[in-house]
């Protein structure tokens, strides 16, 4: 996995300016975006504070909902990112399909 041990290359930050140019927008007109908290099992406190800011929900909106993923315990699953950034958790490991494969 992805373990930040520095801060960020300096063009990180473009990644959260392109991200808040995108979104907002979108809060101006009251449309919710939901993110993914991400896969790497790490704190989102963290990779801001690195300044590593590829994840949307990083961006500092208000309309902005961040998802972590739980396990069918309803527990964080093992690989997703988590922490204070992180506002709710779905299913995201174990889950079966209704499609036919």
């Amino acid at each position: 996995g992805f373990y930040p041990v520095s801060p960020a290359p300096s063009y990180y930050a473009s990644y959260v300016a392109a991200y808040q140019t995108a979104i907002q927008p979108l809060l101006a007109k009251n449309v919710l975006v939901v993110a993914a908290a991400g896969n790497e099992n790490l704190d989102l406190v963290n990779l801001q504070r690195w300044g590593y800011t590829y994840n949307p929900c990083l961006v500092p909106l208000s309309n902005v909902l961040c998802v972590l993923a739980t396990d069918a315990s309803d527990q964080r699953a093992f690989f997703s990112n988590y922490g204070d950034l992180a506002h709710i958790g779905a299913p995201g490991q174990q889950d079966f399909s209704t499609m036919w494969s």
